[in-house]
This record gives structure tokens, C-alpha cells and sequence, in this order.
């Protein structure tokens, strides 16, 4: 029968205590694991419910503000010409406004450059119309 001798004693606390160790990390990382995934699952639900939010803003946008002729002519006028119009109040914010959200949506559904729309901008844009003097070179 052989005689543990103190250097294999130390190997067997060694193993033990890198055993504990490894454990003790290996449930760390399970720990942080578990809390990402539950961030992740809720960041996942928060996006889906914002794309909903969004498909649906468009979808109103898009019955509300037909591309027709009138929106085409707005949107196809230089910069110059459009800023000028507005300061003479040829045009109204309102009008630049719904024929610019009217074209961008047709542009979305090919390229989908938009997240989303400012919910107050034909709100802000009615407020401009309604100024007794045009505010800034595109009115605001």
C-alpha cells in the first residue's frame, strides 16, 4: 500500500479547488447568459411591436396622402422655386409637407429609407400656415 505523500495530497486540493473554480465561473457566465437572453427577448418584442407601429403609420399616411399630379409638382420643383413659393405663400407648409411624406412613402417600399414619420410635423406645419409671416427660408 503505498503512502500519500504531500505532493500528491496538494494535487488533490489543487483539482478540487480548480474544479470549485471552474464551476463557480461556469455559473457566472450561465447567470449573465439567462439575464442577456431576457434582455434580448425583450428588446425583440419592443421591436416588433415598434415595426407594427410603423406598417401601421404608413399604412394611414398612405390612405390619407395619395401621390398624385399635385404631389408630383410639388416634389418635382427646384429648391429654389419651392423655397420661393412658400415664401410667397404659393404653397403652404401643409401641402409641401403631405406631398414630400406622399413620394417618400413610395420610395420606402422600394429602398425602406424611412423608420418612421414625426408625429407632429403636419401638426407643426398647420401652426406655420396659420403665422401671420412666413418663419425661415422653407417656413420653418
Amino acid at each position: 500500500m503505498e503512502v500519500p505523500t504531500s505532493s500528491s495530497s496538494h494535487n488533490n486540493s489543487t483539482a478540487i479547488v480548480l474544479t470549485f473554480g471552474l464551476g463557480a465561473v461556469g455559473t457566472y457566465y450561465l447567470i449573465l447568459w439567462n439575464k442577456n437572453s431576457k434582455k434580448r427577448k425583450h428588446l425583440k418584442r419592443l421591436r416588433k411591436l415598434r415595426e407594427k407601429e410603423r406598417q401601421e403609420q404608413f399604412r394611414e399616411f398612405a390612405l390619407q396622402l395619395p401621390f398624385d399630379k399635385g404631389s408630383a409638382a410639388i416634389v418635382a420643383l427646384p429648391f429654389d422655386v419651392l423655397v420661393d413659393k412658400l415664401q410667397k405663400r404659393e404653397l403652404k407648409a401643409k401641402q409641401v409637407l403631405e406631398a414630400y411624406i406622399a413620394k417618400t412613402l413610395l420610395v420606402t417600399q422600394e429602398f425602406n429609407c424611412v423608420a418612421q414619420f414625426i408625429d407632429k410635423s403636419i401638426e407643426w406645419a398647420n401652426e406655420l400656415d396659420a403665422l401671420p409671416e412666413v418663419k425661415g427660408p422653407l417656413h420653418g
